[in-house]
């Protein structure tokens, strides 16, 4: 028998859907006197189960036939995925997404080459650990089918379940949990028709619950168990497990989840590296004049840059959220998407920005401060600053948060006096006595703009200059200093106490000088 022979035969003997065809490599043989022959049996199979049949042997001249039993057990699937490697477990790569997409899909067709149609219910998995703990299982108990049919008309295997039993127990290990929050399969039940296919659809979900519940690498698998669509033709004795009791097709499933996120820089932050940090003394508020004269501004304007760039091999959707005291003065370099007006970079793409901080004169009071959770004064190493703390937030569709802190630090003048008390003693009414006194600042580059008060106000005591501008100190000295002289001009024989009140325009501490004296008469 030549092969295009065999091949025929099998071919439509096996189209009948009986599974298996058996054929002998030769039809008759000639045994020898005191010798021995060997039949030789070719299986040919496109469907899975037990198969049992006889082969006749009639000997010319002998009446008696000869049976020879045999069995044959055939596993595997008639069921394939198109253009996957065959020898090789079946994988859908997914890739790593982030996790504000809806949902990833990938069509894979199915292959069937048996003359059946062959029904598949999916089952998905995620796998929960990369160490197997061989001392669980997992048991399933199900009353009825334990695979029952959702489509329009019962199946063979339907109708067989009624004269099986009820209740079925099953031990499986335990490697994963059922679920459909991560990886589905639409449709989860379908029928692959005889020598024909279909396409189905495997989704996978990135998830920020994935993400929280399993990491960033997410494993997974599908089993496929199948059943007849259809009662097969019988001729022969044949087993064919279905569903739970057949090895069920396994595709296995790999996907990755990624946080979105930017990486952001300033370029040359004025504190730590990896703040936008600004500094600048308080008296920026003020500029001297071409006649060297000083004059307020109602506010005064700094600015940094940053640097924001995709790292991803993903395209970023992302929104800026500026704190009050800051604003960006070009965004015209980076894309809007008009649909949801996000900001849009690219993977690896990188732009540069410049961030304005801009502080006002009224915001110099310490009551605007003590009211502010943003704002704070603090003094560290004989220096004093108004703090300002804020963050500029990056927000995501997916409702993640980034932020790249922002703190300003804005040197405040620091004053002190040479003496918290003088007194003049007794001075004859009608003369006129001085002391001289200074006050300090201990600011570096910060001026104060100071102004005196005698309180009560009168004219027995007098300063040289009840206002001024205190520069900062230079380098190789600790602090810049001016000489005030005070004068006491007692009118009436009697005790005189005062006070002098120093202040400044930019949250200056308040100096208190006591000054006293008393006159007589000759």
């Amino acid at each position: 028998m030549n092969i295009f022979s065999i091949y025929s035969i099998w071919k439509a003997y096996l189209s009948t859907g009986q599974g298996v065809c058996f054929l002998a490599q030769s039809n008759s043989h000639t045994i020898s006197p005191h010798s021995s022959t060997t039949i030789s049996l070719i299986a040919f199979s496109n469907m899975w189960g037990e198969y049992t049949d006889t082969l006749y042997c009639k000997i010319d001249g002998i009446e008696q036939t000869f049976c020879f039993d045999f069995r044959i057990n055939v596993i595997g699937s008639p069921i394939k995925f198109h253009s996957m490697p065959s020898g090789q477990q079946p994988i859908i790569r997914f890739g790593s997404h982030l996790f504000e997409k809806a949902r990833v899909t990938r069509k894979i067709r199915l292959n069937n080459s048996s003359p059946c149609d062959i029904r598949i219910d999916w089952r998905v998995y995620t796998q929960i650990s990369d160490q197997l703990d061989h001392d669980v299982v997992d048991i399933e108990l199900t009353y009825g089918n334990p695979l029952p049919s959702h489509l329009h008309t019962v199946t063979f295997s339907d109708q067989n379940v009624l004269e099986s039993d009820l209740i079925q127990l099953f031990v499986n290990p335990h490697d994963s949990i059922l679920s459909t929050d991560t990886y589905t399969i639409e449709p989860a039940q379908c029928v692959v028709p005889r020598d024909g296919n279909i396409t189905l659809e495997f989704i996978f979900f990135p998830t920020p619950e994935n993400l929280a519940k399993f990491g960033e690498n997410i494993n997974g698998h599908a089993l496929g168990y199948l059943s007849l669509d259809y009662p097969p033709v019988h001729l022969g004795n044949i087993i064919r497990p279905q569903g739970k009791f057949v090895e069920p097709l396994r595709i296995d499933f790999n996907a990755g989840i990624i946080h979105p996120k930017l990486e952001i820089m300033p370029v040359n932050s004025q504190l730590e590296e990896e703040i936008l940090g600004f500094a600048f003394p308080a008296s920026k508020l003020i500029k001297m004049n071409s006649l060297g004269q000083f004059q307020p501004f109602k506010s005064y304007q700094t600015f940094q840059e940053i640097t924001i760039q995709n790292p991803t091999k993903q395209k970023l959707n992302f929104d800026i959220i500026l704190p009050s005291q800051l604003n960006i003065a070009d965004l015209s370099q980076i894309p809007i998407d008009t649909l949801t007006n996000l900001y849009i970079l690219k993977p690896n793409q990188l732009v540069t920005l410049t961030i304005n901080f801009a502080i006002e004169t009224k915001q110099m009071t310490s009551s605007f401060v003590n009211e502010q959770t943003d704002w704070a004064i603090q003094t560290k190493k004989e220096r004093r600053y108004l703090t300002y703390k804020q963050n500029i937030q990056i927000e995501f569709p997916s409702q993640l948060t980034q932020h790249l802190p922002v703190e300003a630090r804005i040197e405040l003048p620091l004053l002190k006096v040479s003496t918290d008390a003088i007194n003049f003693g007794s001075i004859d009414i009608g003369e006129v006595f001085s002391q001289q006194f200074c006050v300090y600042n201990y600011a570096s580059k910060c001026y104060s703009k100071w102004k005196a008060a005698i309180r009560p106000d009168n004219s027995i005591l007098t300063l040289d200059s009840d206002h001024g501008i205190l520069r900062g100190f230079d380098e190789g000295y600790d602090y810049s200093a001016i000489t005030l002289l005070i004068s006491f001009s007692p009118l009436e024989e009697k005790d005189y106490e005062f006070e002098v009140v120093i202040t400044g325009e930019f949250l200056e501490i308040p100096l208190y000088l006591k000054v006293q004296g008393s006159g007589r008469y000759r």
